[in-house]
């Protein structure tokens, strides 16, 4: 197991040690790190879906108004 030493405010490390007191501090911190990192990848996946259909929209065909009244005329009949 590796440690990390990083900086947070002190009102951040006074609610953390109040809201986590009496629990395994590392493994607190562990699951949290945990949810970022699985987060931060749900992240990019809906960025690269997004791309993707945004690729598509940039490649559909475009269809007139008319075109449009003439299909809902043709289900509507």
């Amino acid at each position: 197991m590796r440690i990390m030493t990083f900086s947070v405010p002190e009102e951040v490390k006074k609610a953390f040690d109040q809201t986590f007191a009496g629990h395994n501090k590392s493994a607190v911190m562990t699951e949290l790190l945990k949810d970022a990192v699985a987060q931060q990848a749900q992240h990019q996946a809906r960025q690269a879906a997004a791309q993707r259909l945004l690729g598509r929209l940039a490649q559909a065909p475009v269809t007139s108004a008319e075109d449009l009244a003439r299909a809902r005329r043709l289900v509507r009949a």
